[in-house]
């Protein structure tokens, strides 16, 4: 079934919008069609250009949009009981796609129309530039209020993008809920858009800034400059649930305190 749609907007835009209903939850099947449909925008783009030599001036560049189908929701993130299930989850299934985006050929922007949970806020911030609808949606990575830490990918990837304000990271850590004003005035949303002239904005920008992916190196360009999350999203230890801190903790320090401090539960 369908959870996607793959549509050309205009001669330099491809936009892939989410359409799984009710809050386009990331499941293994969104991600297995997302990546189709890079493989598919990048195939159309680069089918146009010829690529023998370093330049050439006739190349077309091109834009990404990455957007959703359903109002109220970008995406409401990951499908957690599916991705806590398989202990390979981020490594094998969400990491390559996030990377695949993050390092796309093309110019890539995320239109956010509504709510970006946790997944889905790491998908737009993926993306180079950032629309938002000045309706109601929040961005909020929500892990620490469920009792999830951070896989070393979104750690690497959140530290990169909000690394110039120390304590927006912080408060990004600590499950704030964001709106558009307060993204864009930390730098984060590029654009505040009425919602009704969200997508029209989106490719207009991309007709524009699209011209920037003629020659080809951005992709490559991303890959340098991202060099370290890369890394992180190829590491095979995951992070330390907190059960397991717990029992560490227990192990290394218990004997000390038993007897000594009534437990309260």
């Amino acid at each position: 079934m369908p959870l996607l749609k793959v549509t050309r907007p205009s001669d330099l835009c491809w936009q892939i919008s989410f359409d799984s209903a009710p809050d386009n939850r990331l499941t293994d099947d969104m991600f297995a069609q997302l990546a189709a449909a890079m493989d598919q925008v990048e195939y159309e783009w680069r089918s146009q250009n010829k690529w023998e030599g370093f330049f050439d001036k006739k190349r077309k560049g091109g834009a990404l949009i990455l957007t959703s189908e359903i109002t109220k929701f970008f995406s409401n993130g990951l499908d957690f009981e599916n991705s806590i299930k398989n202990p390979r989850f981020h490594l094998d299934i969400f990491s390559p796609v996030a990377v695949r985006l993050l390092t796309f050929p093309l110019v890539t922007i995320a239109a956010i129309n509504g709510h970006a949970f946790a997944g889905g806020f790491l998908l737009a911030l993926c993306c180079d530039y950032r629309l938002m609808t000045d309706g109601k949606a929040w961005c909020c990575m929500n892990e620490v209020d469920f009792g999830a830490p951070f896989p070393p990918f979104f750690s690497s990837l959140l530290s990169t993008k909000l690394r110039s304000s120390p304590n927006l990271l912080r408060e990004v850590s600590l499950a704030k809920r964001f709106t558009a004003p307060e993204l864009h005035k930390a730098g984060v949303v590029d654009e505040i858009v009425p919602a009704a002239k969200l997508r029209g904005r989106a490719i207009e920008f991309g007709n524009e800034i699209g011209l920037k992916s003629a020659q080809g190196p951005w992709g490559l360009i991303k890959e340098e400059l991202y060099y370290d999350c890369l890394q992180h999203a190829k590491r095979t230890d995951g992070p330390v649930m907190p059960h397991i801190a717990a029992k560490a903790f227990f192990d290394r320090v218990g004997k000390k305190y038993e007897g000594k401090v009534e437990a309260k539960l």
